[in-house]
């Protein structure tokens, strides 16, 4: 806080609020909307950050887009072939 004339304010840093007489850390990440579609909100003290989920990857703008598992072949076993989901893969049995 810092004293005025016959009085004092208290101010608190970015990513803070002043909630009965102490400064606490805002959770910017219960706003569901803060962050893009596909990714995650991670709070920290003073602010936040969007991650990609699982299965997404950022692109150079910035959004996350989904990681094409199948490029890298991952279902080798009994003739399975990979089918490419969103934040996903699966492998399928041939008929």
């Amino acid at each position: 806080c810092i004293n005025t004339p016959g009085s004092y304010r208290c101010e608190c840093a970015p990513g803070t609020t002043l909630t009965d007489n102490a400064c606490k850390y805002i959770d910017e990440c219960s706003d569901n909307e803060i962050c893009s579609e596909n990714m995650i909100c991670e709070n920290k003290d003073g602010g936040y950050s969007c991650l990609c989920k699982e299965g997404y990857k950022k692109d150079r703008e910035g959004y996350c887009l989904d990681v094409d598992e199948c490029r890298t072949n991952p279902c080798t076993k009994n003739d399975t072939t990979c089918e490419n989901l969103e934040g996903t893969y699966i492998c399928v049995c041939p008929d």
